[in-house]
C-alpha cells in the first residue's frame, strides 16, 4: 500500500526541514511526497530542491502564490498512492504515523482514517490550546454512511473538520475535489472541503495515536487581531458556500445534507465571520467598512438578519448580566443585613462580657485589698504573740 504525502509549502523556511525530516524518516517507505511551492519569496524552494536531491521520492511542483485551497487541490490531483494524507510546512508528523495507518487501512479499508493531534503551543493550558486538543482528538471509533458522518461533523461537532489529521482514500478524494472550484480560500478552507470528502465516503474509522504535530500560532485562524485586507481575503468562503449549496441542490439527497447545506453550515460561517469582525478585527478600523465587506460577501439579507440576531442576542445576555447583577447587590444587601444584625448581636454580647469583666476585675480588687488587710493583721498578731512569749519567760 502505497501513501501519498501533500504537502503545501509557502514562506516556511524555518519550519520546513523539520517537517520533512518528519516525512523522509518514515519507518514505512513506500512513500511519495508532493511537495508544492506556492510562490514562497524566502528560501522554500531551496530547501525543498535539496531534499529532493537526496530523496527520489519528493516530488517538487512550483507555482505562483494560489492559496492552501487550490494547492492542496492540485496534490490530490497529481497523487498516485491509495490514500493521501496532508501536511503543513509548519507543522510535523510522528515518524511512525504511515505505518500506523497503513496498518489500520489495511483491517478496515476505511474511506476516512482520523487520527489525533497534538498542540504545539508555549501555553499548553491557555483555554484555546486545551479546546484544540479536546477537539482534534476524538473518542468516537467508527462512523459509517456519509449522511452520519457529516451529521457528526456539522451539526452535532463530534468529529473534527480539518484535513490535516485524516488520511482518506485517494479515489474518494479525488472524486471529491472534481466538484470543487480552484477558489482562492485563506479561511475555514477545510470546513468546505470536508464536506466534499464526506459526501462521497461511507465509512470513517479512528486511529487511536497522536500522530499529527500541529504548530499553533502561525496562521490566521489563530491570530488574536486580523486587519481590514486579512478580513476580506477570509470572506472568500462565502463563494465557496455559494458552491456547496449549487453542488447539493443539484443533486438527489438526504434532509439531513439539504439542512446541513442551507441553515447549519452558513450559519456557523456567518459566526465565524462575525466573531472575526467583533472580537478580531483591528479595533482601529471603521466598523461600517467591515460591515460592507460582510455584505458584499455574504448579501445585504444574510448579514442584516446576521447582525439582528446578534443584537438580540446581546440584548438577552445583557439583560442576563443586569439580572444577575441585580440578584448579586441583592444577596449583597440580604448579607450586609444579616452581617449588621449579626453584628449587633455580637455587640451586645460583648458589651455584656465586657460588664461581667469589668465587675470580675472590681472584686478582684477587693479581695486583693482584703488579702492585704488580713496579710497585715496576721504579721501583727505574730509580732504582738513574739513580745508576750518573750515578757512571760
Amino acid at each position: 500500500m502505497k501513501i501519498s504525502v501533500i504537502i503545501p509549502i509557502y514562506n516556511v523556511s524555518q519550519y520546513l526541514k523539520e517537517a520533512l525530516d518528519s516525512i523522509v524518516e518514515q519507518t514505512y517507505h513506500d512513500i511519495e511526497i508532493i511537495c508544492i511551492n506556492d510562490g514562497s519569496t524566502d528560501n522554500s524552494l531551496q530547501i525543498i530542491e535539496e531534499y529532493g536531491k537526496k530523496d527520489a521520492r519528493i516530488i517538487i511542483v512550483s507555482q505562483e502564490n494560489q492559496g492552501l485551497y487550490a494547492t492542496r487541490q492540485k496534490g490530490i490531483k497529481m497523487a498516485t498512492g491509495d490514500y493521501v494524507v496532508f501536511m503543513d510546512g509548519d507543522d510535523w508528523f510522528e515518524k511512525s504515523a504511515c505505518e500506523k495507518i497503513v496498518a489500520l487501512a489495511e483491517k478496515t479499508h476505511a474511506d476516512i482514517i482520523q487520527y489525533g493531534l497534538v498542540t504545539e503551543a508555549t501555553d499548553q493550558d491557555s483555554p484555546v490550546v486545551k479546546w484544540f486538543n479536546s477537539w482534534f482528538n476524538v473518542s468516537i471509533d467508527s462512523i459509517d454512511g456519509a449522511d452520519d458522518m457529516l451529521m457528526h461533523c456539522y451539526e452535532k461537532k463530534e468529529i473534527p473538520w480539518n484535513i490535516a489529521t485524516k488520511a482518506i482514500k485517494t479515489e474518494v478524494a479525488q472524486k471529491a475535489v472534481l466538484h470543487q472550484d480552484t477558489l482562492r480560500i485563506n479561511h475555514l478552507e477545510d470546513f468546505l472541503a470536508c464536506f466534499y470528502l464526506f459526501f462521497f465516503s461511507n465509512s470513517w474509522v479512528r486511529l487511536d495515536s497522536r500522530l499529527y504535530h500541529y504548530r499553533y500560532g502561525t496562521g490566521m485562524s489563530t491570530k488574536e487581531e486580523v486587519t481590514l485586507d486579512q478580513y476580506r481575503g477570509s470572506l472568500n468562503y462565502f463563494q465557496g458556500l455559494k458552491m456547496l449549496q449549487t453542488f447539493v441542490s443539484s443533486r438527489q439527497v438526504s434532509p439531513i445534507i439539504q439542512n446541513l447545506a442551507q441553515n447549519i453550515i452558513p450559519q456557523y460561517m456567518m459566526e465565524d465571520a462575525l466573531h472575526f469582525a467583533i472580537q478580531r478585527l483591528d479595533p482601529t478600523e471603521d466598523s461600517r467598512i467591515w460591515v460592507d465587506a460582510l455584505a458584499q460577501a455574504a448579501g445585504n439579507a444574510n448579514t442584516l438578519h446576521a447582525l439582528a440576531s446578534k443584537v438580540v442576542c446581546y440584548h438577552s445576555e445583557n439583560a442576563e448580566l443586569i439580572r444577575s447583577k441585580e440578584e448579586l447587590v441583592r444577596s449583597k444587601n440580604e448579607l450586609e443585613s444579616r452581617c449588621n444584625t449579626d453584628s449587633a448581636r455580637c455587640k451586645n454580647e460583648i458589651d455584656s462580657l465586657n460588664q461581667q469583666l469589668l465587675h470580675a476585675q472590681k472584686k478582684r480588687k477587693k479581695y486583693q485589698k482584703l488579702f492585704k488587710f488580713m496579710s497585715l493583721i496576721s504579721v501583727v498578731l505574730l509580732i504582738a504573740l513574739f513580745i508576750l512569749i518573750f515578757l512571760f519567760k
